[in-house]
């Protein structure tokens, strides 16, 4: 009795590795997105420390040239949050289709799988007929010779 082989296999393996590799992307792509998170958390701390000691210092007389510089220097953390947040959102979207990208090649594994289990188990079941069919032909031909 011949054993099964699937004709498809060498896609079947092209699919997996093809999976794997989505997933891996997928990976690296939401510990940027987490980097970025984290990046963008910073940032938010930094203005609150900065709104913070600036509510402090309100009380305190200051120069000129230190308020032009706490000035600028919450534009520039203000520019920089808007910033990273659009990097934030790409790099969601970005992993959106990535994700989406992992689905197909799922799909597309699995339908080869489908297919193999479907072969397989015509397989197995055309292999069970014929065992039965050499079981049934043994026991006719011992039935015959007994009778004989």
């Amino acid at each position: 009795m011949k054993r099964f082989q699937f004709r498809l296999e060498t896609l079947l393996n092209i699919r997996k590795r093809r999976e794997e590799e989505c997933k891996a992307l997928l990976g690296r792509k939401n510990r940027e997105v987490l980097a970025a998170k984290q990046s963008l958390d910073r940032l938010r701390a930094a203005f609150l420390d900065l709104q913070a000691s600036e509510k402090k210092k309100r009380t305190d007389v200051r120069s000129v040239i230190e308020l032009r510089y706490s000035v600028s220097y919450r534009f520039k953390l203000r520019q920089d949050i808007l910033g990273q947040n659009r990097v934030v959102e790409n790099m969601k979207s970005q992993a959106v289709e990535l994700r989406n990208r992992l689905i197909r090649a799922t799909q597309q594994r699995r339908a080869i799988e489908l297919v193999r289990e479907r072969r397989y188990e015509q397989w197995r079941l055309e292999r069970t007929r014929e065992e039965q069919n050499f079981i049934d032909d043994i026991a006719q031909r011992r039935a015959g010779m007994r009778v004989v």
